[in-house]
């Protein structure tokens, strides 16, 4: 559970979900379990939000984009001239070809498989696991089935 604001209201998270907190809200987790989640904080004025992220409002980040058949379509959730954090999903057999990308980049897997091919070495990747790669690193992008996943792209 996380706790938000000055009277904690109480919101539960699950695998897979998403919980935007606006800037200078006091925030805590509780769990009888153990947790482990991912924590971006967007330092940077004049971000650009998507209008689908809803602030205090619990949302599975494989849920706000769709499949096209045969194709690849992609959301920018949040960008600013330093950083974007983008929403993409593959159609089984589609893919990016490769290129270098313009700054450091994290992708979360959050539904389905796919090859990722980065510096000439193939690595799977599932739903759940995370990659990273190098400014100007040689990346591509291959669905061995139908694919969702978020990119965190860091502009130097």
């Amino acid at each position: 559970d996380f706790l938000i604001g000055a009277y904690a209201a109480k919101h539960t998270i699950s695998e897979g979900d998403m919980l935007v907190v606006p800037s200078k809200t006091l925030c805590g987790v509780t769990t009888e379990t153990g947790c482990i989640y991912t924590e971006i904080i967007i330092k940077k004025e004049n971000n650009n939000m998507n209008k689908i992220i809803k602030s205090g409002e619990v949302m599975k980040l494989k849920d706000l984009i769709s499949y096209e058949d045969g194709s690849i379509t992609n959301i920018d959730v949040i960008s600013n001239d330093t950083m974007k954090f983008v929403l993409m999903a593959f159609d089984e057999g589609t893919g990016l070809t490769p290129h270098r990308a313009p700054g450091n980049a994290i992708i979360f897997a959050l539904e389905g498989k796919a090859v990722i091919d980065y510096e000439g070495k193939d690595y799977t990747i599932s739903a759940g696991e995370n990659f990273r790669f190098d400014k100007n690193g040689l990346h591509s992008v291959t669905a061995d089935e139908r694919f969702k996943m978020g990119l965190l792209l860091v502009f130097e």
